[in-house]
């Protein structure tokens, strides 16, 4: 779905619902994927619509791998103050901790109880686990792999919790990138599989907007995805980078031996992400610019790279540092956030476990 249509399709009472895992400060990667689509989503409707979004830090997601607990709350403060400094405004959205609402992992529970294992077997993560190890969810239950305290049933299940973190809030649109799609059919499976058992419309099947931007790959290996696990650090740009830091990444990113700047050729995937990087950035097309520098010397396209990456980052980085100083309002603007999401849940809930038949 295009952004610029966005106030036109979602109409006047939309529902948008997406989160973000606290696993440390998203890179360009991260912002041009999701998080800036985010802030398009949250400005794209008028003060006067009753649509509403639906911001969360995902840190319960974050849990199916073992972490450290300072740290830990550490990265959910800092999670917080990112999404705070690219734009999303807690007057405008809902914005909060997944752990601070509890109807989150209760309506999992609820759910859990109506989805077959063999459709979470199908999931492509999980099966990318189970691949590292050439075998089958029925193989790997019959294994001493298993028990081994390496893979947990929080990895296995944890679609659910996706699915449920959307359908609690009575989500109509979910902004997605192409390798979350997947998530958001099961989402989808799942609520009209308990809709026909119950025999009642229990939840609004959500459609999905699609980011279509082009996936940003590493600057120095550009034949994989930006990641900022990536052991090196040169091959990703975090969104609290300095000016400094900037420049010595794009300047030090990959190129290749041809003269000029071309977009497209499959012999330039260095250059064609560096286009792609420039063209997201700017809302521009990667052609037009190849165009505009293709008589141009590699250093010179990548220093008017790098000077739209500065110009577009750092002032994120400034407003990250002001609000990681202050660490009592961002813990203000997440209760307040939870808060508001209790109350938009509890009807939902109410109704929800009275049809399992936990309420009169």
């Amino acid at each position: 779905m295009n952004i610029s249509n966005l106030s036109r399709v979602l109409g006047s009472s939309a529902r948008i619902v997406s989160g973000i895992q606290p696993t440390g400060i998203p890179h360009i990667g991260n912002y041009l994927g999701s998080l800036r689509q985010w802030t398009e989503l949250q400005n794209s409707i008028p003060s006067n619509s009753s649509s509403q979004c639906f911001f969360f830090v995902a840190d319960l997601h974050a849990l199916t791998v073992p972490q450290v607990p300072q740290d830990f709350y550490q990265r959910r403060m800092d999670t917080l103050a990112i999404l705070l400094s690219i734009g999303i405004d807690p007057q405008r959205s809902t914005l909060f901790f997944q752990s601070d609402v509890p109807y989150h992992t209760e309506l999992n529970w609820l759910m859990g109880c109506h989805t077959p294992m063999g459709q979470l077997n199908r999931m492509t993560q999980w099966k990318s686990k189970l691949q590292l190890h050439e075998m089958d969810a029925v193989t790997f239950l019959n294994t001493n792999l298993a028990s081994s305290g390496k893979f947990n049933l929080g990895l296995f299940s944890y679609p659910v919790l996706q699915a449920a973190d959307i359908l609690l809030y009575g989500a109509t649109h979910i902004p997605v990138g192409k390798d979350q799609s997947q998530h958001i059919e099961l989402t989808r499976t799942i609520a009209r599989k308990i809709n026909s058992t119950f025999k009642k419309e229990l939840f609004i099947i959500p459609d999905i907007i699609l980011n279509s931007s082009s996936s940003i790959m590493a600057l120095k290996q550009p034949n994989k995805k930006m990641s900022k696990s990536d052991q090196n650090s040169k091959n990703y740009i975090l969104l609290t980078d300095s000016e400094q830091d900037i420049r010595k990444k794009i300047a030090g990113a990959a190129t290749d031996n041809i003269e000029g700047i071309t977009y497209g050729d499959p012999n330039r995937p260095a250059i064609n992400n560096l286009l792609n990087m420039t063209a997201a950035m700017t809302d521009s097309s990667p052609i037009t610019i190849a165009e505009k520098f293709k008589h141009a010397r590699h250093s010179e396209f990548k220093s008017s790279v790098a000077d739209i990456m500065v110009g577009s980052i750092t002032p994120f980085a400034r407003s990250y540092q002001q609000w990681k100083a202050n660490p009592s309002e961002l813990q203000s603007i997440a209760e307040n956030g939870a808060k508001k999401a209790m109350n938009q849940a509890f009807p939902f809930m109410k109704d929800f476990k009275n049809t399992f038949g936990l309420g009169p």
